[in-house]
């Protein structure tokens, strides 16, 4: 990585950013056309269908997104297209800061940093879906460019940039907190004080508050609720533990693999020595707050892989720049070379697997059971709910026993609303409503295990006063059975 040669095995580095990054997001973009959505997609499209100022766990930004792509089509290809445009739109703002943060490096240590992209399993299938983190990963790196445009020579037009780049970030995810932090870092590091003497730093903070006021205004006006969960989804109601923080950062090992994880924590750790280099500073300040506020707050209750994933990619430049400068160790080079090769080998399979499903998995073992068999459900629960209406008593619902499948059932079965039966809040409570007693309907059970599952054994049915079996639906898939639904018939709702 860190030869000075102009092309390896032919490639320029140009040419070798173009292979490395181009390639993986083709193979994104076959393999995201054929499989159906999955939990957050499905709730996300929901949020396309139901646009509003906010949600209640979310910021607006990814339900308006989608909502753009639902003017072309409601497939699965199209509410992909956007993250995919996004997924495209980092991968080309990581190879131009690179250079930015490190203008002596080798060009060949952005093309590092693409590869490195690839290295992680969570990161080996960026974009293909469209969550939160998308459009922040995209933005946080976008922020990084404008900041230091601003170090580089104070722009009015600048200030108005970041403020919106920051207002952008705030509606995509209430961790975008922390990017706010990393400016504030990066100007107090740079002892930039002087700027807040001018208007610019003020109308930055302006727009962006203005950009984020939807977010306030719900919020105001649905008693709090999302930060509420927010707060309490991040401490978990528990008291800090440090075994729980090393179970996650064991997680985060396994989501990233060693090269992105490991190497991250090497690279932030080596390079102190040369803090004094403006790129070091500036990952420092872009990196750390994500990867320490979650490292924290993993003691208190486990965070999902993707939440870190806007610190590690801040920090894949620098992890490049050092590895380029450790290249020429031998045991080094065949870590990272072995360890990219068996990642490759994995992507082509996962890749393969969600295009054309060929593996012989094993009956309910197969990972395409979450994102197969819902419009099915969905289609069966309506017919039986239809055949319940015609039948004395109130109007029959639809329930499940959790928002993650509701998202999936209620996708596929739009508009018919769907009640969560679970006491937790959620964004279905606003939609839909909870169930009230004397309520009747359909409860529809995904099985993925195998379990033995009868209205005796059926946690849910002591809800109500009767429940009684109707049907079993199988999805199969290469004469291989993934998953099964039960409808079950149920009457007056007792909580």
């Amino acid at each position: 990585m860190s030869t000075p040669r102009k092309t390896f095995l032919g490639f320029t580095p140009g040419q070798a950013a173009l292979l490395v990054a181009g390639v993986p997001w083709l193979m994104h973009l076959i393999a995201m056309m054929r499989p159906g959505l999955g939990t957050d997609e499905a709730h996300y499209a929901l949020y396309g269908l139901k646009l509003d100022w906010s949600y209640f766990d979310h910021p607006p930004l990814v339900g308006w997104l989608q909502a753009i792509a639902l003017q072309f089509s409601e497939s699965e290809f199209s509410l992909r297209v956007i993250s995919m445009l996004l997924a495209a739109a980092t991968l080309w703002a990581l190879w131009r800061l690179v250079p930015r943060l490190f203008p002596d490096a080798s060009p060949w240590v952005a093309v590092g940093a693409l590869a490195l992209m690839q290295t992680g399993p969570v990161l080996m299938l960026w974009g293909i879906l469209l969550i939160p983190e998308v459009p922040l990963v995209l933005v946080g790196l976008l922020l990084i460019h404008i900041t230091l445009d601003l170090l580089e020579k104070d722009r009015f037009g600048h200030w108005l940039l970041l403020g919106l780049l920051l207002g952008l970030a705030g509606l995509s995810k209430y961790t975008a907190v922390t990017l706010a932090l990393s400016v504030v870092l990066v100007f107090a590091w740079e002892r930039q004080w002087r700027v807040l003497r001018r208007p610019g730093p003020w109308l930055a903070m302006l727009l962006a508050a203005v950009i984020v006021s939807p977010v306030l205004l719900w919020n105001m006006r649905h008693d709090w609720a999302s930060f509420r969960y927010q707060i309490d989804h991040g401490t978990g109601g528990e008291t800090w533990s440090l075994s729980r923080l090393g179970t996650a950062e064991g997680q985060q090992l396994g989501y990233y693999g060693p090269l992105v994880f490991l190497l991250t924590f090497v690279a932030l750790l080596a390079s102190w020595r040369e803090r004094k280099k403006r790129g070091v500073r500036t990952t420092y300040a872009f990196t750390l707050p994500v990867l320490l506020i979650f490292g924290y707050s993993s003691g208190f209750d486990k965070g999902l892989p993707h939440w870190t994933a806007l610190g590690f990619i801040a920090a894949t430049p620098l992890t490049a720049h050092w590895l380029a400068g450790h290249w020429h160790r031998p045991a080094l080079r065949r870590i990272c070379l072995g360890w990219g090769g068996a990642m490759l080998l994995l992507s082509l399979f996962l890749h393969s697997e969600l295009t054309v499903p060929w593996a012989p998995w094993s009956d309910f073992k197969n990972p395409h059971a979450a994102l197969t068999g819902w419009d099915e459900a969905a289609r069966e629960s309506q017919r039986l709910q239809a055949e319940m209406a015609a039948t004395p008593g109130p109007p029959p619902h639809v329930f499940i026993d959790n928002w993650s499948r509701a998202a999936r059932l209620a996708w596929y079965g739009r508009p018919e609303p769907v009640q969560v039966l679970d006491n937790k809040p959620s964004q279905f409570d606003l939609w839909y409503g909870n169930p009230e007693p004397g309520d009747r309907g359909i409860l529809v059970v995904w099985d993925r295990d195998g379990e033995e599952i009868t209205a005796a054994t059926l946690s849910d049915a002591k809800r109500f006063r009767s429940v009684k079996f109707i049907k079993e639906l199988n999805i199969n898939i290469n004469d291989r059975r993934l998953s099964r639904f039960l409808f079950f018939a149920c009457d007056d709702y007792l909580d």
